[in-house]
């Protein structure tokens, strides 16, 4: 199966060790990356404020670049890391509440 151009190792080696469901995991990489009501830029900002709520510093940097890349601004990547920020620490306050006797 062919390298897909900036893919992640964890991806090369499912396409490597499982063509099936790399194969499918294409397909759905696909699905979503085609044009349609978001802008590739969009989705692309969208994608690394989850990968930074998950805490993959790895996939933030590579993303970072592709939206760099499709035009985004470093205001508009403060933007979301500030949106991140604020999301993943009103989780730990949420659940943190739960502490607290009534």
């Amino acid at each position: 199966m062919s390298e897909k151009k900036g893919s992640p190792a964890f991806m090369e080696i499912t396409r490597e060790k499982d063509e099936e469901l790399g194969g499918l995991m294409d397909q759905l990489l696909e699905l979503i990356n085609k044009p349609g009501a978001l802008d590739a830029k969009t989705k692309t900002l969208i994608i690394l404020a989850l990968d930074a709520l998950e805490n993959h510093g790895d996939g933030v940097e590579g993303l970072a670049a592709r939206a760099r890349d499709l035009g985004a601004t470093e205001e508009e990547i403060k933007e979301v890391i500030r949106i991140v920020f604020v999301v993943s620490g009103l989780q730990s306050l949420v659940a943190g509440s739960r502490a607290y006797k009534d």
